[in-house]
């Protein structure tokens, strides 16, 4: 005989979905001791509302209490001790309630697909109550409507996470799993590319292995060391390489971003021309033609908008991963962006914490990385000696440094008036990158150029190009 499988059937009437056929066969299972009942109904199912039925949720949290307690099975005796425990053994019916579900037990074959019935069909009654909710609140709502659809956003997640979450893994399976990835980054290596998206500087890639997706990185210097220069670059290289990218610019409009970009991308124009003063040569107009049809199809994404608050941004980004599979986010620069209305009473270190933690929390969620630029306190000024950035410089750190996978400070000796190290090299025209936090691999510095005049980077070693002369150029 065929075993008796449990369906769900839409009620003919408003009722919610549920299937109460598959929420007896489930608790039968786990009465009548059946192996691995418990272990699973736990995993799978995990609160005691997944049952629909008040009787048979009370019974489960019942079971759910025994299991926490270190049970793998429970049978009629336990669980009704457990319920009188919990005040609750007269309102599922006595004891014969118990042992009426125990004798209507038939095979445990059918057991996962009934958890999964159970499940569906609560995470679908969950879906109507937050469309219910979502239905009556935006008018009552006091808050921004931005705060308000990312509180719907995250109890959504919160649904998807539930309903998506992974099954325990063995050790095996994680060693596969291990044996794979490393066999694929070897690959990638051995062909001459890195693993994450490039930041185009080889000697950063060298050390980081590219931006790596869920991490954060925090890019930090203080005013003038070229922070927006080298996330221009970033984005640049990026897009150049046919990654999606996108920059959240907190400070100045797209078309001033896209200058400063479309300036990085040729070696013939300085931003000055492009922000200033114009062209005047037909070779410079026809750098400009140049770079604007080479750059035409870059996957790049600029969102302006000053006092933007970390829910926009989620949202925005949302929005262009589900429509352009995003790659890359930055954002320009943390301590522009708003926490939203849950923080307005908060200190700002606390507000910066919450955006911190959101960032992070983004990049996991859409499994990306995300740049984050971030100001230096003035205490790098007021040190004599040594200016280098340490950790304890980020401005309003808060969780700052905990949440970042990576921390990257900007330092330009030049710019302090130091123009030779210890061994006497010049110094000129060199950005130290300085590696202070890496969660995943070593710390350290390495050196890059920088073309003041020009405000770009480059590869240190490199020339940059230049078809005028200083005098000619109008800085």
């Amino acid at each position: 005989m065929a075993e008796k499988q449990a369906t769900y059937q839409k009620p003919k009437t408003q009722e919610p979905p549920f299937s109460m056929e598959a929420e007896r066969n489930v608790l039968a299972a786990i009465l009548y001791g059946t192996e691995g009942a418990l272990d699973r109904s736990a995993a799978v199912l995990r609160l005691p509302e997944a049952m629909y039925k008040d009787a048979h949720a009370q019974i489960f949290k019942a079971c759910l209490a025994l299991h926490r307690a270190g049970r793998a099975t429970v049978d009629v005796i336990t669980l009704s001790e457990e319920l009188k425990k919990q005040g609750a053994l007269e309102q599922v019916g006595g004891q014969s309630e118990l042992i009426a579900l125990m004798t209507s037990f038939t095979s445990a074959a059918l057991l996962e697909e009934h958890l999964e019935i159970i499940r569906d069909t609560f995470y679908r009654r969950q879906l109507i109550h937050l469309g219910q909710e979502l239905y009556h609140t935006p008018a009552s709502y006091e808050g921004s409507v931005h705060d308000l659809i990312a509180k719907q956003q995250k109890k959504m997640d919160g649904l998807l996470a539930g309903l998506t979450s992974e099954r325990v893994q063995s050790w095996q399976d994680i060693q596969d799993q291990i044996y794979k990835d490393v066999e694929q980054l070897s690959q990638r290596r051995s062909e001459g590319e890195i693993s994450g998206v490039t930041s185009g500087l080889n000697e950063i890639d060298r050390v980081l292995g590219g931006w790596q997706p869920g991490d954060m990185t925090i890019l930090a210097a203080r005013p003038g060391m070229g922070k927006t220069a080298m996330a221009v670059k970033y984005a640049a290289a990026a897009a150049a390489s046919g990654k999606s990218v996108a920059i959240m610019q907190l400070e100045m409009s797209a078309v001033q971003l896209g200058k400063r970009l479309l300036a990085v991308e040729t070696d013939h124009l300085h931003a000055n021309q492009l922000y200033k003063h114009g062209l005047e040569k037909a070779s410079h107009w026809q750098s400009l033609t140049d770079v604007i049809s080479r750059t035409k199809d870059y996957p790049l994404h600029i969102v302006p908008k000053p006092g933007m608050t970390v829910q926009e941004c989620q949202a925005e980004a949302r929005m262009l991963h589900k429509r352009e599979g995003l790659d890359l986010l930055i954002v320009d620069y943390l301590q522009l962006m708003g926490a939203g209305d849950e923080t307005k009473r908060a200190n700002r270190e606390q507000q910066i914490s919450e955006v911190s933690r959101k960032l992070k929390q983004l990049a996991m969620d859409l499994e990306i990385p995300v740049v984050a630029l971030s100001q230096l306190s003035r205490a790098v000024e007021t040190r004599g000696g040594n200016k280098r950035p340490v950790l304890s410089d980020l401005r309003e750190s808060g969780s700052i440094e905990q949440d970042a996978d990576q921390v990257l400070f900007l330092y330009r000796p030049e710019y302090y008036g130091i123009t030779r190290d210890e061994q006497g090299n010049s110094l000129e025209g060199i950005c130290e990158v300085i590696v202070a936090k890496h969660r995943n691999g070593s710390l350290g510095m390495v050196q890059v150029g920088f073309d003041d005049n020009r405000v770009k980077f480059y590869n240190a070693g490199g020339e940059l190009a230049r078809d005028a002369t200083e005098d000619e150029m109008p800085y």
